[in-house]
């Protein structure tokens, strides 16, 4: 099939890409950023992992400690307790022997009365 041109004009030949290098150097401009950040990521992935690391120690010490300071918190509960039951006994003790000397005057009231009457 022949085909003609009736409106003069010459009709554009087709041409092969012109492949140019103007966009390899955003590319490796977009490469390098890319590695650049790949890379912080990286060192700050590895600081966090031993940050986690670091405080999970730390948490364990505080664990660690709080258990024994509620050991140490229940033995002086305990001593608190014993302290008291004997304030208890010293105050009862002492007051026994505040009205221990009762008796004592009362008799020797009642022997001063005996020996002053002489129709007893």
């Amino acid at each position: 099939m022949i085909r003609v041109n009736l409106l003069g004009l010459p009709k554009p030949k087709k041409r092969a890409p012109v492949v140019t290098l103007e966009g390899s150097r955003s590319l490796v401009l977009l490469v390098v950023v890319l590695v650049l950040v790949a890379l912080v990521q990286f060192y700050r992935y590895g600081s966090l992992q031993a940050e986690e690391t670091r405080l999970t120690m730390l948490i364990q010490d505080q664990q660690a400690e709080k258990v024994r300071l509620e050991s140490i918190k229940i033995e002086v509960e305990k001593f608190t307790a014993q302290k008291e039951l004997l304030l208890k006994r010293i105050s009862i003790i002492e007051e026994l022997k505040s009205k221990q000397s009762g008796p004592t005057r009362l008799l020797d009231m009642l022997g001063t009365t005996v020996a002053k009457t002489n129709t007893l």
